[in-house]
């Protein structure tokens, strides 16, 4: 019996931890990578230039300009779907490439980064084609010793800083399932390190990539981004087949024309 009970109590002792998972044990695979970032952020963040962004369609970091309060609408579209919360996990993807959901994701990012006392951790999870750092562009100034991109670092724009988790192909340079759940620790222990009020999930497009369905089970809330003119109705019956019922689901329709309402 009591070497059933030591059992039992060695089981109990044992942390379990998930995507979704909001709390702060001691850091374990995701240690070297923070540690990393503080030694960037102690020479200073990556700089952006807002009007390089703005060139890239990323504008929500300046809360004047016009197209900023579309991600501030629907920035409280996912508080309501969340019962006034933030979401935790966000998960932003799209039924194929180019309807704009990296876009949606870094804008988004943004938005929330301009909330009081937020910590936003925007991820790069499109192992196939990572695009976060590309749309940041020559628009960023490193201030540390580092002159390339790492990993795990910090950016700043107009006095707004966000959290960016960008491995891309360096996961074992793999896409598909078991690079999936590589990177699925990996941001589990960056969250469980950093403590970031939202998470913001950059995902390859479903359709397209078996991986995404995996990477987004976890979400607190999917972004799903439909493109004017190159979305079809089809593919949006066959992305709610990959969604869970009970899934949280805001549909984002992206390059609408402009209108005079």
């Amino acid at each position: 019996m009591d070497i059933i009970a030591k059992a039992l109590q060695r089981a109990k002792a044992k942390p379990h931890f998930s995507i979704a998972d909001n709390t702060r044990p001691t850091p374990v695979a995701g240690e070297a990578l923070v540690e990393r970032e503080r030694s960037i952020n102690k020479a200073g963040a990556f700089t952006l230039s807002s009007s390089a962004l703005i060139s890239n369609r990323i504008f929500a970091q300046d809360g004047a300009h016009r197209m900023t309060r579309s991600y501030d609408v629907l920035r409280g579209q996912l508080a309501t779907l969340n019962e006034g919360y933030t979401p935790g996990l966000l998960a932003v993807t799209a039924p194929n490439a180019g309807c704009g959901a990296t876009t949606a994701a870094i804008n988004l990012a943004f938005s929330f980064a301009r909330m009081r006392d937020a910590n936003v951790l925007l991820v790069d999870a499109n192992l196939r084609s990572p695009s976060v750092k590309r749309l940041f562009g020559r628009s960023a100034t490193p201030h540390a010793e580092e002159t390339r991109w790492p990993d795990l670092s910090q950016v700043e724009v107009d006095g707004l800083h966000l959290h960016v988790f960008a491995p891309g192909q360096d996961v074992n340079g793999t896409a598909g399932r078991p690079g999936a759940a590589q990177l699925s620790r990996q941001i589990d222990s960056v969250r469980r390190s950093l403590n970031p009020s939202i998470t913001i999930v950059d995902l390859p497009p479903l359709l397209a990539a078996d991986e995404t369905a995996s990477l987004m089970s976890s979400a607190d809330t999917v972004v799903l981004v439909l493109a004017v003119g190159q979305s079809k109705v089809a593919e949006l019956e066959m992305c709610k087949t990959y969604l869970d019922p009970r899934a949280k689901v805001q549909v984002v329709l992206n390059k609408c024309r402009r209108h005079g309402l």
